[in-house]
């Protein structure tokens, strides 16, 4: 039973490092598209920039639509993120769970246990008094059997 547990958390572990790799690679692409895009023209973008020719619109359209995209990806990204997050909190409330009905479990078979153990005792010491009693009561018996054949008999030598 704790085996599988500890195999779910390993499992789980190594899932969730899995995911983070993914998302580094992710974030590392993202941040490397955003800075191409910044000066693939050799121009980075502000607003004092001029914007008179036709080249220069379709330029700050596509570093607009490349910065719109990246900040999609990056929402994106916040999501899965805030999802996973979630995920994890949600697994670690079910194993917190999982190991306080665990442990409420081993105290109640500890109790289970400890009354057994004075069951036992006491079964034991009864047993013992039942024997020294019926022990007494067959001594008792043969001697009065004895003592009965001994007054009935009357064998004159036995000095009576």
């Amino acid at each position: 039973f704790n085996v599988s547990i500890i195999n779910l958390i390993i499992k789980n572990h190594k899932n969730m490092e899995r995911q983070r790799q993914k998302q580094r690679k992710e974030r590392s692409a993202l941040f490397s598209n955003a800075t191409t895009t910044n000066t693939r023209h050799g121009k980075t973008t502000s607003k004092q920039s001029k914007v008179g020719t036709n080249s220069d619109v379709s330029t700050a359209a596509e570093e607009a639509k490349s910065i719109t995209d990246s900040l999609l990806r990056t929402k994106l990204m916040m999501k899965e993120e805030l999802n996973r997050v979630s995920a994890v909190s949600d697994t670690l409330d079910k194993d917190h769970k999982l190991l306080h009905e665990t442990n409420t479990e081993h105290m109640d078979l500890n109790a289970i246990v400890k009354n057994a153990r004075k069951t036992l005792r006491v079964l034991k010491s009864q047993e013992m008094r039942e024997y020294v009693v019926l022990t007494s009561s067959i001594a008792v018996f043969y001697l009065v059997v004895l003592y009965v054949i001994w007054t009935r008999v009357r064998i004159p030598f036995l000095l009576w």
